[in-house]
């Protein structure tokens, strides 16, 4: 009889084989409700099921609400042509050619083995799942998983900074919630910017201020919303791309439009002769300037002990924390007769400062932050102050082979 061996939240290709991550009986979900399709299922079929082509009835059962179910159907084939197919030899030398196709796309066999799309169940909250395999009317359990709901941690002011800083961030998360027998819907929304959840459309409401539970008008669907209002907002923190799920609405943060004029008026700042204070703010208000370094957190103004302050922490995605302190864009970085400027030696000697601070007392520093010693695998210093495009080419080489303090740039390079 057919067998679950397990649920995988990815499969990747990697040439003509496949890695399968999250492999196992039980999967942990942020955020109900959930379409499964989402996530693969490996199964293992008898020896005698591949000796002539066949079609089968795949179904994922809601052990809660059994009425609840969704299924795909799944063709196998064998030909003698392995084009276009996946070819088994076995140990005498015999060849196979497996044609698997779905109504979700191709899947892969190997060794009895078939990797295939969850069908599509929706979840509205944690439970069981069952899976069945239906072939010439007959119905037989193949095995169950579970998907369980794991509270994720509450966005921080320094993560949601980091988040901004991606170009693909996504500004608004709404999820879908519809009756399929009176079509009452509502958008359950989340804001990445508190400052957004003022205005109030028709339809909608943010997860704040969402009924728990959500009932139609028909009362046929009754669906909980708790899991919306304490995990939508984990979805900001994925990368970009596609989110799976047919109920889930997204907006972007950034549009092709909004960075070009971002980019015009960080241009017209810096070459307005403006004050530390107002390129500050700038930077503060534009997160995204710090794309470059993958940041996980963003700290304005973090102290470093009781003696200093640095312009801004950055804890990169490889737990790497930058400290940068900033210049005046019109920072003069070298002398007319070559040396450096005593306005950019300034700056490098605040790095020289706070590097002996790290290097005596690196764990007070990082505890001082609110980071763990565990979370910081190096600190790092960087410099930015001046325009490259004000600076002869020759006093840019010079400072980029000169031994620093950390690292440089100047506010035109970063806008790049």
């Amino acid at each position: 009889m057919p067998l679950l061996l397990g649920v995988a939240q990815r499969v990747q290709r990697r040439g003509r084989s496949l890695d399968i991550l999250g492999f196992g009986s039980m999967i942990e979900l942020a955020l109900f409700p959930c379409h499964l399709e989402a996530f693969y299922l490996i199964l293992h079929f008898p020896n005698d099921w591949f000796q002539n082509s066949f079609t089968f009835q795949l179904r994922a059962v809601n052990v809660q609400r059994s009425q609840q179910w969704a299924s795909t159907d799944v063709t196998i084939g064998i030909s003698d042509t392995p084009s276009g197919t996946f070819t088994r030899e076995d140990d005498f030398g015999s060849r196979e050619s497996f044609e698997i196709n779905t109504d979700e796309g191709p899947v892969r066999l190997e060794n009895h083995r078939l990797v295939v799309r969850c069908p599509a169940l929706m979840l509205s909250g944690p439970g069981g799942v069952k899976i069945e395999v239906v072939r010439d009317g007959c119905r037989t359990i193949a095995g169950y998983f579970v998907c369980g709901w794991s509270q994720p941690a509450p966005l921080s002011e320094a993560e949601r900074r980091a988040i901004l800083s991606r170009p693909g961030a996504k500004r608004f998360l709404g999820i879908i919630l519809q009756c399929k027998e009176c079509s009452d819907r509502i958008t359950i929304k989340e804001s990445l910017s508190p400052a957004d959840q003022t205005d109030q459309e028709e339809g909608s409401c943010w997860a704040v201020d969402a009924p728990d539970p959500w009932r139609c008008k028909c009362g046929a669907s009754v669906i909980p919303t708790v899991y919306i209002k304490n995990g939508l907002f984990e979805l900001f923190r994925r990368d970009t791309g596609k989110i799976e799920g047919r109920q889930i609405a997204v907006t972007r943060q950034y549009e092709k439009h909004a960075l070009h004029t971002m980019l015009a008026e960080y241009e017209q700042l810096i070459h307005s002769e403006p004050s530390e204070e107002a390129v500050q703010t700038f930077l503060e208000e534009h997160p995204i300037f710090w794309s470059f370094l993958s940041p996980i957190s963003i700290l304005h103004k973090p102290p470093i002990l009781t003696v200093c302050k640095a312009d801004f922490g950055i804890l990169t995605s490889s737990h790497v924390l930058y400290l940068v302190e900033i210049e005046k864009p019109q920072t003069r970085l070298m002398k007319r007769n070559s040396g450096l400027h005593s306005e950019f030696q300034a700056g490098l000697d605040q790095l020289r400062t706070w590097r002996v601070l790290v290097e005596d007392q690196r764990s007070a520093v990082l505890q001082c932050m609110g980071f763990k010693m565990d979370e910081v695998h190096d600190v790092r210093f960087m410099l930015i102050a001046g325009l490259a495009r004000s600076s002869h080419d020759n006093a840019i080489h010079t400072l980029r082979r000169s031994p620093l303090e950390g690292e440089f740039c100047c506010f035109d390079e970063l806008a790049a």
